[in-house]
Parts: structure tokens; sequence; C-alpha cells
């Protein structure tokens, strides 16, 4: 069970880092063209500009999920009801009933924790396609650019 709640954080850790690296590459070819040619600048920011994207209600509850549940707290949470759980069974001398309480949660968690990393790996896939293509067509236009010059 703790490995979702360590998934889910090192995803948006990881996610964060590579939107920061995608902006730095975006205002960098834009500084670029500005040196190169400052008349066509305003063009590449509106080839960079990010179009709104229309999301389904599941995906959009997905990703809000996703956040609150990346959260580092909400590992330390998660260890902490992993150690409630073995604390219950065992002042149940681990019985059937702890063994249940044992099993049971921890199962129906991972489930859940597994449903919201792959649609969150679905939306962030998106995403970075979208932000792909976007430094490809920009690389094609400053390429365009320098061979007119």
């Amino acid at each position: 069970m703790n490995d979702g709640f360590v998934l889910r954080n090192v995803q948006a850790e990881f996610r964060a880092f590579e939107t920061s690296q995608f902006a730095l590459v975006a205002s960098t070819d834009i500084a670029l063209l500005s040196t190169i040619s400052p008349a066509s600048a305003p063009s590449l920011t509106l080839l960079n500009s990010h179009p709104p994207t229309s999301r389904s209600l599941s995906d959009t509850v997905s990703t809000a999920v996703g956040r609150f549940t990346s959260h580092a707290l909400t590992v330390l949470v998660g260890f902490l009801v992993i150690v409630g759980l073995l604390a219950g069974s065992s002042a149940l001398k681990w019985n059937e009933t702890g063994q249940l309480l044992c099993n049971i949660p921890p199962s129906i968690i991972e489930s859940f924790f597994m449903t919201v990393l792959i649609t969150g790996h679905n939306v962030a896939d998106a995403e970075r396609r979208a932000q792909l293509r976007k430094v490809y067509a920009t690389r094609v236009w400053l390429s365009g650019v320098v061979d007119a010059l």
C-alpha cells in the first residue's frame, strides 16, 4: 500500500520537473528567435501558447485527486495508516478479523492508487505529447528562419 503513496508523490515531482524543463526550452527558443529575427518573435510566442484542453469529467476528478494524493504529507499519512492497521490487528491478536483488517483496506487503497496513477500518467503523457509537438514545430520554424537568413 505504501508503494502507491510513494509512486504518486514521485510521479508528481517528476512531472513538475518536466514542466519546468519544457518551459525553459520554450523560453530559450523565443529568446533565440527574437535574437535572430525580432519581427518573428510574436509569431513564435503564439506558437508556444497553450491551447485550452478539454478533458472528461473522470480525468478532471482523477487529476484533482492526484494533486491531493501526491503531496508529501499524504505519504506520511499512508505510513501512519499502515501502522494503525498493524496496531489494530495486533490488538485483535491477529485473529481472523485482525487479518482481514490488515488485508482488505490496503488492497482497496492500493487499487485506488493504481487507478489514479494510470489516469495521471495518461493525462501527463497527452500533455507531454502536445508539448513535444510544439517544441518540434518551434524548431522547424527556427530552422526555416535560419535558412532564410
